[in-house]
């Protein structure tokens, strides 16, 4: 099914025509703030794609690192994680993982290397971001992921104080 905010028809119909700009930038915010409701009306299955050993191990990993909280995003039914400097991980409603990575070029060489592991949406393009499909990854290969991820938003002084305590 479209979604009806791809196109702001009722813009089309005015006498002066906003910016494509104004459009776009409307319809992201509309669907933005629209989240938390929309998800209501996703299906149960789209909603509920990661198993809920898959959610403990992460939690487990996540919650181990100095200074992490653990939240809900709007509009998505399963949690992410964050230090002060922001958002480490998280999954998406589709049961994939989110992580950050030291750049694009390290990005497009593990979706290269193991697209069956590792992908990306149009929405991620221009962030240093891979999705990543848990099921798919090893647990050790899994907590590598999800502590370099927290590795690039930590302080720097957690994570020196953290790999000072590492054996």
């Amino acid at each position: 099914m479209p979604d009806p905010l791809d196109r702001l028809e009722i813009l089309s119909n005015l006498p002066v025509r906003p910016r494509q700009e104004f459009v776009d930038g409307l319809a992201g915010r509309l669907r933005f703030e629209l989240a938390p409701i929309l998800s209501l009306f996703r299906s149960e299955q789209e909603n509920a794609m990661v198993s809920a050993s898959i959610v403990h191990a992460v939690r487990s990993i996540a919650a181990a690192l100095p200074g992490v909280e653990e939240g809900q995003k709007p509009g998505r039914s399963l949690p992410h994680w964050a230090t002060s400097g922001g958002g480490f991980t998280g999954f998406r409603n589709d049961g994939s993982l989110i992580i950050w990575v030291e750049t694009e070029a390290a990005k497009q060489a593990m979706i290269d290397a193991e697209p069956d592991a590792f992908f990306t949406t149009d929405h991620y393009d221009g962030y240093p971001i891979v999705l990543v499909r848990p099921e798919v990854v090893t647990s050790s290969r899994l907590r590598d992921l999800i502590v370099e991820s927290w590795r690039q938003k930590a302080s720097r002084s957690l994570v020196r104080a953290w790999d000072e305590a590492q054996p």
